[in-house]
């Protein structure tokens, strides 16, 4: 006699409580019941967005907090670009991991309405503006305005004086002024000499409101495959292949060991096609 049912959060498998005292796990896209649970991982990540004029240097920092590399091997941003940071000194429960989402929007004039579309579920705001220029709190009223209109005023937002390594021509006491204002915490940076890093990387830790992020279960199988995926992205030498190219070059990478089915790729290419950090295009199986 069946008493109780349940079903897994992701809906994979459903469980049923029989009267003799066992619990059968029935797999709904397999015809066998399970012996045992399959190993499976928590997480949350949290998007972090980072604006300001061109040419402030929000990609080198972008690149300098997620890869701590200097940002020469890097091109100046058109559009957006996001890459994961995963947060490897956080403390952390077993089986439990926090990343953040780095989204790198260009600073072109033109795309600024198109960012604003983007700016959904934001946990922190990056707005940086190029501290060797003599003017610069026109432009961040400016950006000051379009998160408020585009974000709750309780995202923290941290400013941030980049590039300062080629120069600091900024007004520092009206720019420390404005920040107090705005209720900003103001940073002066470098993704060159890696000045300001380790105190924004700080600051974020602490100010993302983690516990109210969603939270994400799924099995260890989707987050290695994910972040493999994302490994070649971030690489930049594949930027378009077929569903099969993706494939067999996942299989040459990962361990002998670690099998995945085509299913269980389609799914994870799914999930990361949804925030746009991986594109599935309408043709073909690019």
């Amino acid at each position: 006699r069946v008493g109780a049912v349940a079903t897994t959060a992701d809906g994979s498998r459903v469980i049923s409580g029989v009267s003799d005292g066992t619990l059968w796990v029935w797999d709904l896209f397999g015809t066998e019941p399970q012996d045992e649970y399959e190993e499976r991982v928590r997480y949350t990540n949290a998007k972090v967005v980072l604006i300001g004029e061109s040419g402030s240097g929000k990609t080198g920092i972008t690149v300098r907090l997620a890869h701590n590399l200097p940002p020469s091997r890097w091109p100046s941003t058109s559009g957006v670009w996001a890459t994961q940071w995963p947060l490897k000194d956080l403390p952390k429960e077993a089986g439990w991991d926090r990343e953040v989402w780095l989204w790198d929007f260009g600073g072109q004039a033109d795309q600024r309405l198109i960012h604003q579309l983007y700016m959904d579920h934001t946990a922190a705001v990056l707005l940086m503006f190029d501290a060797d220029q003599d003017t610069v709190l026109p432009g961040l009223r400016e950006w000051q305005q379009a998160i408020a209109r585009s974000i709750p005023s309780s995202v923290p937002v941290l400013l941030l004086a980049g590039r300062t390594d080629v120069g600091a021509r900024f007004h520092r006491p009206r720019v420390q002024e404005f920040a107090h204002q705005s209720g900003y915490q103001f940073f002066e940076t470098s993704a060159e000499t890696s000045l300001g890093i380790p105190e924004i990387r700080n600051t974020l830790l602490k100010t993302i409101p983690w516990a109210t992020l969603e939270q994400h279960n799924s099995p260890a199988r989707f987050k290695r495959l994910k972040d493999e995926i994302l490994q070649i992205r971030d690489e930049g030498e594949v930027t378009l292949a077929t569903f099969k190219e993706l494939e067999s070059l996942l299989s040459n990478r990962l361990p002998a060991d670690f099998e995945f089915t085509s299913v269980e790729l389609i799914t994870v290419i799914s999930l990361l096609d949804s925030p746009g950090i991986v594109k599935e295009l309408s043709f073909g199986t690019y």
